[in-house]
């Protein structure tokens, strides 16, 4: 698949993507998927991974300067630490489900 622009890309959409679809379809405004088409700011790492996948890979997350490297570093990060949330939000959850079965056992 060629890589193209945002703007290439709502083009060739039939019928053409307008600025305000995407913006919808990405819960942002239509002025902010302008600036990033007029290259006066970029979309972070996630909202362009978000492009990405809405186009379908046509517009894929390298053409607003960012690496697959950062991607898998920042996706590893997150992962650690949806884990160590879990650890800590976990075991609070767990006492009181105890504390609350040794109360109604009478235990």
């Amino acid at each position: 698949m060629a890589t193209l622009t945002l703007v290439q890309w709502r083009a060739a959409q039939v019928p053409p993507r307008t600025l305000t679809s995407v913006a919808r379809d990405l819960d942002v405004s239509h002025p902010l998927v302008s600036e990033w088409e007029k290259g006066t700011r970029k979309p972070g790492v996630e909202l362009a991974l978000r492009l990405e996948k809405l186009t379908g890979g046509a517009v894929p997350i390298e053409s607003w300067g960012y690496t697959r490297d950062l991607v898998d570093l920042m996706r590893s990060a997150v992962e650690r630490r949806d884990i160590d949330l879990a650890a800590h939000i976990s075991s609070p959850v767990v006492d009181l489900v105890q504390a609350f079965e040794r109360r109604a056992t009478g235990s």
